[in-house]
């Protein structure tokens, strides 16, 4: 009777100590866990601080929901599916605010994705339903080339905004249209872009295509058709009908916080910015 009872004590030391374990072990993972989605929440708000909201109270609650299913569990040995749903969703939630941001930053030069990268930016790095990317097309023409679809989040930082830059490369009908529908707005202004040789800058002129807006975040074809200028004769520049349309002049500090179309009729190529 002893020797059982001492048997069975060791047993019991034994499923302590598994216990003890298994104790620890759950803790970290649930710490590792809420580590992860802190740091996933915090570039989130930074990034994209309209959808914040979206992503970090749910992960508090289902983190809480974690807790409280875990101890029961250990202590009860019940609610094991409702423990591993609330896993689910916690991870889960995490995922898709990471896919939103690769989804932002990710994807230039993927046509089929302009409009779900549009939406992002207007809806998750700027307030729902807001009009940022209100002078970008609604959709893509049916003949493009060259395309590219850069957009960027937040960022706590001096002279950085949130930006959305369109590119590519279409028909004269088409970009006809794009400057009909700048033509008639108040709040927009023409400017002529010069080469860097030229004297005598005056207020609707953008003096050097390299310090044109977009012109760092477009790819090398469209760089190409703008760095021509510089090799053409005056006479060529000055008749080169190319006009930009922008809420802001070139001598404005805030040029980089502006938005704007460029339009090449002789390379038919199109710029937005925003």
């Amino acid at each position: 009777m002893l020797l059982f009872r001492q048997q069975s004590t060791a047993d019991n030391s034994e499923d302590d100590n598994v216990i003890i374990t298994g104790d620890s072990l759950g803790g970290i993972l649930i710490f590792l866990l809420g580590l992860f989605s802190l740091i996933i929440s915090g570039a989130v708000y930074l990034i994209m601080p309209s959808v914040f909201p979206l992503v970090f109270f749910p992960l508090v609650l289902f983190f809480i929901l974690i807790i409280v299913f875990y101890i029961v569990y250990r202590k009860k040995e019940k609610c094991r599916n409702a423990l591993w749903l609330s896993i689910a969703g916690f991870i889960g939630i995490d995922l898709i605010a990471v896919a939103l941001i690769i989804l932002l930053f990710s994807f230039e030069h993927s046509s089929s994705l302009y409009i779900p990268k549009k939406l992002l930016f207007d809806n998750c790095v700027y307030s729902p339903f807001s009009d940022e990317c209100e002078i970008l097309p609604d959709k893509l023409p049916s003949n493009y080339r060259d395309f590219k679809f850069k957009t960027q989040g937040k960022a706590p930082a001096r002279h950085y905004y949130a930006s959305a830059y369109l590119a590519f490369h279409t028909d004269n009908e088409t970009l006809k249209k794009y400057e009909d529908l700048f033509k008639g707005r108040a709040d927009f202004s023409a400017y002529s872009i010069l080469a860097e040789k030229f004297d005598g800058i005056d207020f609707n002129t953008y003096a050097y295509p390299q310090e044109f807006p977009a012109f760092d975040f477009l790819d090398k074809v469209h760089k190409e058709d703008l760095l021509k200028i510089d090799a053409d004769s005056e006479e060529q520049s000055t008749q080169r009908n190319l006009i930009v349309y922008s809420d802001s002049p070139y001598q404005s500090n805030n040029r980089y916080d502006s938005k704007g179309c460029l339009i090449d009729y002789d390379s038919g190529l199109v710029v937005f910015w925003t």
